[in-house]
């Protein structure tokens, strides 16, 4: 609890009221940047895969929904990093939650590395599949070496026994 001016407050929300707010967590991106990040994930992934459709950019297929995912995600990206095309997948919305929640990640040379609690059968599903090299560059493997470090197996919260 907190008191001001004699009138006593829940300490969260004296501090949304004055002030030490703790930092809030963005709460929508802006739809036009987002369709302008994806727009370009699309263009490269059709560029490199000669396609005149968006594939994914680890399955090569052109999933009815594809995902504009971010490598660091976007409530800890700066703004700069936050629609930078580098920070991006565009993969399919299994790749993409796998990969969202740290139950994958990609090494530098782009094989998939899984997470320890996934099942044999996905550990070997997965294995057949591997970022090609035309999507990986330096800036890209900066955003992966975060990921690997503060979401690979870190944002797991159902663990398999």
């Amino acid at each position: 609890m907190a008191i001001v001016d004699g009138t006593i407050y829940f300490e969260t929300d004296a501090q949304k009221l004055f002030g030490n707010e703790p930092e809030r967590q963005k709460e929508c991106r802006d739809p036009y940047l987002q369709r302008l990040y994806k727009r370009e994930l699309e263009e490269e992934s059709m560029s490199f895969l000669k396609s005149t459709t968006p594939k994914c950019m680890l399955e090569s297929l052109d999933h009815p929904v594809l995902i504009a995912s971010h490598i660091k995600p976007y409530k800890v990206s700066d703004e700069k990093e936050e629609f930078d095309v580098n920070n991006g997948l565009l993969l399919s919305r299994n790749l993409d939650s796998l990969f969202d929640l740290g139950y994958i990640t990609f090494n530098d040379d782009g094989t998939i590395k899984p997470s320890k609690v996934l099942s044999e059968d996905m550990k070997a599903y997965l294995s057949q599949y591997k970022l090609n090299a035309y999507f990986i560059n330096s800036k890209r493997m900066q955003y992966m070496q975060y990921h690997r470090e503060y979401v690979f197996e870190k944002r797991i919260s159902i663990r398999r026994r």
